[in-house]
């Protein structure tokens, strides 16, 4: 399933414009569009950890053209003695392309994990009737969960190279004892971890409102479609989470091909992801002019049943000239 890199670049570009544009509804709606009561601190943190999903995973996007970039130019010098064929640049641009993985798979997880703290703050948003004092202990306990997956996800970036510079050093790689997270991310046991803590604390995001709805709501027709449209865009987001490691489970040693298929389905994820936080106020706008324009209606109504009275009480009592 290897990607090209000028493939790989259109395929991210899409799946940042897309988030792109779904954010941008999202700010405009309830910042400047809301016409309803103002937006609490738990809807203003959800749009702040949104805000740093977004910006994470469009600096992402600076890595990837970065390293695509790196990828394309050094193309040419492939005869070249200094030429690194397993990762397909010469050794004056190794430090430079390892650099853009390391910070982009790091701006990655931050950016998926953002999106998951913003949906924990929308859970808290539930009416009070519907979170029970065990409901909203529930969701406190998930939340510290949820931050201690994304710590336990981002330390061992830190600490598989000592000092941390290590990790793009060319001299070290040449001397067989590299450490750097393009092979410590391929490690079997660091991928059991990865996986087993991205996709739980997945379940635990998505878990969390079929709970609570379940339990203490009843939706409408249509807000049961929206939901479970979300919720069906979140398991694939999963899928391709368990996609990306059964990849990088099968490599036996990295080649240029390998790395720009895994950080595009890495990329895919977080767009997926974001795209998720933002749907929710695509629904809430269009249920907005829907409310908007029924009061209309009934407005008119009352207006014509109004003026319809009017004229039968004078057609009744006549009109003096």
């Amino acid at each position: 399933m290897a990607i090209t890199p000028e493939s790989a670049l259109a395929v991210c570009t899409l799946c940042l414009l897309l988030p792109s544009g779904l954010f941008l509804h999202r700010l405009l709606f309830e910042l400047v569009y809301n016409c309803g009561p103002p937006p609490s601190g738990w809807s203003r943190a959800s749009l702040a950890f949104a805000a740093a999903a977004w910006l994470s995973l469009a600096a992402n996007y600076g890595m990837e053209v970065w390293s695509q970039h790196l990828a394309l130019t050094e193309r040419r010098h492939a005869d070249s003695p200094l030429f690194i064929a397993r990762v397909g640049v010469r050794v004056s641009s190794y430090a430079a392309l390892m650099q853009a993985i390391i910070f982009g798979n790091l701006l990655l997880a931050t950016s998926i994990w953002m999106v998951k703290a913003s949906f924990m703050c929308l859970y808290f948003q539930f009416p009070r009737a519907a979170l029970t004092r065990g409901l909203r202990t529930t969701l406190y306990i998930a939340s510290a969960g949820v931050a201690a997956s994304y710590v336990g996800v981002i330390i061992p970036y830190f600490t598989a190279c000592r000092p941390f510079s290590e990790a793009w050093s060319v001299a070290r790689s040449a001397a067989g004892t590299n450490c750097n997270p393009t092979d410590f991310i391929a490690n079997p046991r660091w991928l059991y971890v990865h996986t087993a803590l991205n996709t739980a604390s997945d379940a635990v995001v998505i878990g969390l409102p079929l709970v609570i709805i379940t339990r203490s709501l009843t939706l409408t027709r249509y807000d049961r479609t929206a939901f479970a449209f979300v919720l069906m865009l979140g398991v694939l987001t999963v899928a391709v989470t368990v996609a990306r490691a059964a990849l990088l489970m099968r490599v036996t040693s990295w080649t240029p091909e390998t790395i720009v298929t895994s950080q595009v389905l890495a990329f895919a994820e977080g767009s997926m992801a974001l795209c998720c936080v933002c749907l929710p106020a695509v629904r809430a706008a269009v249920k907005g002019r829907s409310d908007e324009r029924r009061r209309r209606g009934e407005v008119e109504g009352g207006r014509k049943r109004g003026a319809r009275k009017l004229w039968e009480r004078v057609g009744e009592r006549g009109v003096d000239v």
